[in-house]
């Protein structure tokens, strides 16, 4: 089995360029995070800024931890929505978590903002994150990497309920008009698991889970993953990537190549989503298959 490689991060995100235009938006935060239209103007705002051919929403990554039960400090115009502290001390309390309401909360609002783009003819990309990093802002990581040690059937328990929870999210986002779902799971990398913990949660979670968001989508939606998590599935060899199959051009940016593949693939992520300008050779630009 091969190696998993690492992907050096690129720091810095969307993030930056929201501070300077909130308050140029005449929008105010929190509410800028909470409320849908609100979300929607700030989005026309960031893609005309960055000359950019898609929306990103929401603004920060901690969406569906909240809905999920997570206590979220929305933060100010300099640092966006994060943690507030864990609200669970032991695995088991997290299986008595309710399930997350697609209709209900902050969530309802991201996608009522996705709802609207959509119909105005944008392509949304609605940025998801993974199991491991959902766990991160309810309990203390330790006990998660513990109990994937010594608890594997609890921890089965937990990540089915994540997992069924995120599957809920993105069929209701796609369900909006979503094209495109980034995906990533920051928390779940070799630098931070280990090679051999993070290898069994590959091939054991992550591979099956995003087959069953694949046959969820059918092709309505294109993963773009980090390629963190991309890196991990070739690494375990439950990936492998292709030549998307570009013939109309010798050469494109990653963002035109995303915008090609909808309906075509149904994964890329060989770079980063921070790096959509980039110009790539067409014969180089890849999807994703899961074997």
């Amino acid at each position: 089995m091969a190696e998993i490689k690492d992907y050096p991060c690129s720091y810095g995100t969307k993030e930056d360029s929201i501070v300077s235009l909130v308050q140029k938006c005449g929008l105010a935060i929190p509410d800028v995070y909470r409320n849908g239209a609100d979300m929607v103007t700030l989005a026309r705002a960031v893609k005309a800024e960055l000359n950019d051919k898609v929306v990103y929403l929401p603004f920060d990554h901690v969406v569906e931890a909240e809905a999920l039960g997570a206590s979220v400090n929305y933060g100010s115009a300099q640092v966006g929505p994060r943690s507030n502290g864990y609200v669970c001390t032991r695995l088991e309390e997290i299986s008595a978590l309710p399930d997350l309401d697609v209709t209900k909360g902050r969530m309802a609002e991201v996608l009522q903002a996705c709802r609207i783009l959509a119909d105005e003819g944008e392509t949304v990309i609605l940025e998801v994150v993974g199991p491991v990093t959902v766990l991160n802002s309810l309990i203390d990581l330790k006990e998660v990497f513990k109990g994937m040690r010594r608890k594997p059937d609890l921890m089965n328990q937990i990540f089915d309920k994540i997992e069924r929870n995120l599957q809920t999210y993105i069929k209701a986002a796609v369900d909006t008009g979503v094209k495109i779902i980034s995906y990533g799971d920051a928390v779940a990398t070799v630098t931070i698991m280990g090679p051999k913990i993070l290898t069994d949660y590959t091939v054991n979670r992550v591979a099956p889970f995003l087959k069953v968001l694949e046959a969820t989508v059918e092709h309505k939606a294109l993963f773009l993953l980090c390629p963190k998590t991309a890196f991990a599935l070739t690494g375990t060899e439950t990936g492998i990537y292709e030549p998307l199959g570009v013939t109309d051009r010798s050469t494109l940016t990653y963002e035109d190549g995303w915008l090609y593949a909808v309906g075509k693939a149904g994964f890329m992520g060989q770079m980063c989503i921070k790096n959509a300008k980039s110009t790539v050779n067409a014969n180089k630009i890849l999807k994703i298959t899961l074997q």
